[in-house]
């Protein structure tokens, strides 16, 4: 029965009754979780009738018209269904490394009995922190690590072994894939192969081009990404993809940047996937030996003319002091 039922009407077939002299008398009893008698006299038949929850003995009691008679007794037992996952559901998102992700499991009713989760897990990932909603309504959660399991949007994610009780009853195992279209699991940094700067020396106004290989498309930089101490938020530094994986981070030299001689340009580049994942910051810049950075004007600070008299046509010296 289901569990927010307490009996069930069933329909009993009738006994086969024979005897050289006749029936006279056929009667019966229920005795155990239900309970009843028919009537001490003529031919009872049982036929449909309530059963309580748990086991009842049915006793047929068949007499002649001598008073010899004959007793048959059979078992009814009345039980819940087996607890029944129905759905399992997950946010039809985008999910990446770190995510806490809550899937909803659809139930037959429990009838107020809160069931426990004896297995299960989503995309590889176990199932943890199951908690009651109401009598049909379970969730329970996964965190997506990385290196597990990734799935693209257009692929089904399995369940796993999904199991619950009551106690001394489990469910069957629930192991039908969860069907969405927009569900992306993505457990998987994205990755910096290399980045090479162009050789030269750069002065104000320049352009600071570094050549990235990555593991893949679409991604964008970190805005706390740095180059030369600049950080990938300032408008002088621009992210462009080329495909097949490569891009190119433009850096504008301003006025007052830091000035780098050769082999000593610093950067610390992140890369952002579409799922959200951050890659590991990338510190080993390329080709730094044939890069220099020179991010101040020359700064006079100042000029002197001897104090004598010059006619038309007289040379005067001039000395010009400058920071360097």
């Amino acid at each position: 029965i289901e569990r927010d039922q307490t009996s069930a009407s069933l329909s009993i077939v009738d006994p086969l009754v024979s005897d050289n002299c006749g029936v006279d008398i056929l009667t019966w009893s229920i005795t155990g979780a239900s309970n009843a008698t028919s009537p001490a006299s003529g031919i009872n038949l049982l036929g449909t009738n309530d059963f309580n929850l748990g086991v009842s003995t049915v006793t047929y009691r068949a007499s002649d018209m001598i008073g010899n008679y004959s007793e048959c007794s059979f078992i009814v037992t009345v039980e819940y269904k087996l607890p029944e996952i129905l759905s399992v559901s997950i946010p039809n998102a985008t999910m990446k490394i770190g995510d806490v992700v809550s899937a909803t499991i659809n139930v037959a009713s429990d009838g107020g009995n809160e069931f426990t989760m004896v297995s299960g897990a989503i995309g590889g990932y176990s199932l943890y922190n199951f908690q009651r909603i109401d009598e049909s309504t379970y969730l329970a959660n996964f965190e997506i690590m990385e290196g597990g399991n990734s799935y693209l949007a257009s692929e089904n994610i399995p369940v796993t072994n999904l199991i619950i009780s009551d106690g001394p009853v489990q469910s069957l195992p629930y192991n039908l894939p969860i069907i969405q279209g927009n569900d992306l699991l993505d457990a998987q940094l994205p990755v910096i192969n290399s980045a090479v700067a162009v050789s030269g020396i750069y002065g104000i106004g320049d352009i600071l081009v570094l050549n990235i290989s990555a593991d893949g498309l679409n991604y964008i930089l970190h805005p706390s990404s740095t180059v030369n101490g600049v950080l990938a938020s300032e408008p002088n530094v621009l992210l462009t993809e080329l495909g097949g994986g490569n891009y190119s981070l433009s850096y504008v030299v301003q006025e007052g940047d830091e000035d780098v001689a050769t082999g000593e340009l610093l950067g610390s580049l992140m890369l952002v996937k579409p799922s959200g994942n951050i890659s590991l910051p990338f510190t080993e810049i390329g080709n730094i030996a044939s890069v220099a950075i020179d991010a101040h004007a020359p700064v006079i600070a100042r000029m002197e003319v001897p104090d004598i008299e010059v006619g038309v046509g007289g040379t005067v010296q001039v000395t010009i002091t400058a920071d360097e």
